[in-house]
């Protein structure tokens, strides 16, 4: 009787910090995912950065453009 080669898993790409492997950053992940930013952050954190912060899309071709603005405007500040 022949037997048939064990399968072998292939190797995780991924280079872990000490004390971590693919389970625990699963599990990680998996956690802030369920939450949501007002739970991780908390109220007040999220109160004081949303008068300041706005979330915009931007076509690719403009980033660099935008990124440019937005360097002139902390160095003026």
């Amino acid at each position: 009787m022949t037997k048939t080669p064990a399968r072998r898993r292939k190797k995780d790409p991924n280079v872990y910090p000490p004390d971590l492997n693919r389970a625990k950053v699963e599990k990680l992940i998996a956690y802030y995912d369920a939450h949501q930013d007002d739970d991780v952050l908390g109220d007040e954190v999220v109160e004081a950065n949303a008068a300041a912060y706005v979330w915009v899309e931007v076509p690719q071709d403009l980033v660099p453009k935008v990124q440019k603005l937005i360097a002139n405007h902390r160095k003026s500040a």
